[in-house]
Formats: structure tokens, sequence, C-alpha cells
């Protein structure tokens, strides 16, 4: 078994799954404001980039073996 196989075979999907939706909420929270159309669009986007935070550390941790 490669060294990747053994790093594939230990990722928790769950948490990687978590990991890149909060990365992509981050990355992205303007454009998915524009796109819902809101006003408020820098206090929406604000909490937008908060929860992708929460998300994604959650996902980092998961994969991490500290939770779960």
């Amino acid at each position: 078994m490669s060294y990747i196989e053994k790093v594939a075979s230990r990722l928790n999907i769950p948490g990687l799954i978590l990991l890149i939706a909060g990365a992509v909420a981050v990355l992205c929270s303007g454009r998915i404001v524009e796109k819902i159309g809101l006003e408020k669009k820098e206090k929406i986007s604000l909490i937008i980039k908060a929860a992708g935070f929460v998300a994604a550390l959650a996902g980092a941790l998961i994969l991490l073996d500290f939770i779960g």
C-alpha cells in the first residue's frame, strides 16, 4: 500500500465536505449575496463568511480526529 493510499484511507468524507464547503462559502460570499439579490450586502456577506469559517473549522477538526 502506497503512502497516498494510506492517507486517502484515513480521510473522513464528512469532514472533507465541510472543509471544502466552508472554504467556498468564505471565498465566494460576495457572489452568493449578489445571486440572492439582498440589500445590506456587506452585513450578509460577513455572516456568510463567519458561517463558512465555522464550517471549515469543524471540517478540519473532524479530519484531524479532534471531533467525532
